[in-house]
């Protein structure tokens, strides 16, 4: 690394699920600029703190901290900074006027056509007023890609424009990531699936690693190829419990704290979880990295067994050992049974102890997460035993059971996983509901549109 790379002392404050946190993370990794990566948790409020405020009074993220004395708040003027500041790095702009140009009038798509009106604060209020959550984001999301399909149709070469990567690329893989999850299908724009595919075949470790929800190198929807639609949001649930909040139904006390737990216990555990974790959200984590992180997790959890959330965590971080297709079969046997045990655990101590007992902040993210992923985890059951093949890892009457009997269970989590507010699993809990069937047909024909669209992009 050159000493120009090292010249500052750089700090990200980010969040994992932010798109405008991954341009950073991308382009920072692109240039190979050394940094140091802080969390701001926005489930609990962190970036309304005031320490956080003097950094960014914004209230968003990221922030980009240089030598920790002076802070540039906003995404695209740090994408500016860095393109000026580190001119002997991959420069991420074209040489020439008008590609320049062009460059910019794609991140500026992204970034006030697309990203703008689809800011979490800015859903909340637009559904404040009456507004669907799902309906306003994939209004402004279809608009700007398609225009975005427009211009790069007439600037694109191997990328965005041209042969070389810019900051078009960096801030269109998160914006994509956004679109998956607000259900707004890519075949309308051939040439954006052609360049994903591109950037994601050049540098599959750095747009993967920085766009993800937890931000770290695991399977997802634009690098694995046979993924359907379906397997794709298995895999954007999975890591963290606040990766799963959303507006929850079940309302949500004012407390944090998880039952039996007083409020300052809550507090140092917490704290020790988030420390335990945050090295997942190194670049590219190694495989001894996800094992230490189990690890600690289980020193947590020995030291109090109490705790629901740390079996959550570390379920999802023994997910990172198994590949997709390693679920419930001979070779992970032991670690899928691992998984179900985890989350059955962190489930059956976070639920609220009565009927009318408000679940805090907390339980609600810890329960949506688990929830959803043993929803997930019971489909891919399913999936094994309706193509005839031997379920590992579970117990005997799992293995005896119907394909449909395991889907009507997960149905029921996806639905538990809907009403503590993760919105993949409100969709799911519809996708699989037994009742909803009885058009069965209709929707194997849906999947099986999905899944042949899916191959058709080639993603």
């Amino acid at each position: 690394m050159s000493p120009q790379l090292m010249m500052a002392g750089l700090t990200l404050y980010g969040y994992y699920r932010s798109s405008c946190s991954a341009r950073l993370r991308i382009a920072l990794d692109l240039k190979d600029i050394a940094y140091k990566s802080v969390y701001v948790d926005l489930n609990n409020g962190e970036q309304f703190k005031d320490e956080y405020v003097l950094k960014n009074p914004s209230r968003s993220v990221p922030t980009l901290m240089i030598d920790d004395t002076w802070a540039i708040p906003q995404s695209m003027a740090a994408l500016a900074y860095l393109e000026e500041a580190y001119s002997n790095s991959t420069p991420l702009l074209p040489g020439d006027a008008k590609s320049r140009a062009d460059v910019r009038t794609l991140t500026d798509i992204i970034a006030i056509d697309i990203q703008q009106p689809t800011n979490d604060r800015v859903i909340k209020r637009a559904e404040s007023l009456g507004a669907d959550q799902m309906e306003w984001s994939q209004f402004f999301t279809e608009n700007g890609l398609k225009a975005f399909e427009t211009v790069v149709s007439k600037t694109a070469g191997k990328y965005c424009c041209g042969d070389m990567i810019t900051l078009a690329d960096v801030c269109l893989v998160p914006a994509l990531c956004n679109a998956e999850k607000f259900g707004v299908s890519l075949e309308p724009f051939p040439t954006i699936c052609r360049i994903l595919k591109q950037i994601v075949s050049d540098t599959p470790a750095t747009f993967a690693s920085n766009t993800i929800d937890f931000v770290v190198s695991f399977s997802s929807i634009i690098i694995m190829p046979a993924l359907t639609t379906r397997d794709s949001i298995v895999l954007k649930s999975l890591f963290d419990p606040e990766a799963s909040a959303t507006h929850t139904t079940k309302h949500a006390s004012s407390q944090t704290s998880l039952p039996g737990m007083a409020e300052h216990q809550f507090t140092i555990y917490r704290s020790t979880e988030l420390q335990i974790i945050s090295q997942l959200q190194e670049k590219s984590p190694a495989t001894g990295t996800a094992q230490d992180t189990i690890d600690e997790l289980s020193s947590l959890i020995k030291e109090s067994p109490g705790y629901a959330s740390a079996y959550i965590n570390r379920a999802q971080a023994r997910r990172l050992l198994i590949p997709l297709d390693g679920l419930f079969t001979p070779d992970h046997a032991e670690a899928s049974e691992q998984l179900l045990k985890d989350l059955q655990q962190g489930i059956q101590l976070a639920e609220p102890k009565s009927s009318d007992q408000e679940p805090s902040t907390h339980q609600t993210t810890v329960l949506a997460a688990a929830h959803t992923h043993r929803g997930f985890l019971l489909l891919k059951i399913a999936d094994i035993i309706r193509n005839g093949e031997q379920v590992h890892g579970v117990n005997e009457a799992v293995k005896s059971a119907s394909a449909e009997t395991i889907e009507e269970q997960a149905s029921r989590d996806f639905a538990a996983g809907g009403q503590y507010g993760n919105k993949e699993a409100r969709e799911m809990a519809v996708r699989t509901n037994p009742y909803a069937k009885m058009c069965g047909a209709i929707v194997k024909e849906a999947l099986k549109k999905e899944h042949e669209e899916w191959k058709a992009d080639q993603l």
